[in-house]
């Protein structure tokens, strides 16, 4: 399964960087953007709130980030225009080893999915299975 466009928010250049070969490498997305901060990605998504069809369809959202975590960012999400946060399905990356912080990802509202760094193809086949389940997301 082919998505248009997916998002990769990580603070850390190399898993940012790995993240995104292994997407092009499987052929997950035509488009990835890549962005380190939580501020960047909000306005990036604010500003396609009116261009539906240029929104990430999934947003890879690593949880310990520096400034503002993955867990601010989904604090931010859902408050964002329903326009967007429809359009997206977050899945939670992580690093940790604390079963709390998959505990608490999973508990939250449009988190689709919690899965441990880095990405790999069966990463990406089990969440394109998922997804397919949950018919998220639709474009």
């Amino acid at each position: 399964m082919m998505h248009k466009k997916v998002m990769v928010l990580d603070d850390m250049y190399l898993d940012r960087f790995i993240a995104q070969q292994v997407i092009a490498q499987c052929g997950f997305a035509e488009d990835i953007i890549l962005l380190e901060s939580v501020a960047e990605a909000l306005i990036y998504l604010r500003s396609q709130e009116n261009t539906p069809s240029e929104l990430p369809e999934i947003i890879f959202v690593d949880i310990q980030m520096p400034v503002m975590d993955g867990f601010d960012f989904l604090e931010q999400f859902n408050a964002l225009s329903e326009k967007i946060t429809k359009n997206c399905a977050i899945v939670m990356l992580t690093s940790s080893i604390d079963p709390r912080d998959e505990k608490r990802a999973t508990q939250q509202k449009n988190v689709s999915h919690f899965m441990a760094k880095s990405l790999d193809k069966e990463k990406l086949q089990e969440l394109t299975l998922l997804l397919e389940k949950k018919g998220l997301p639709k474009k």
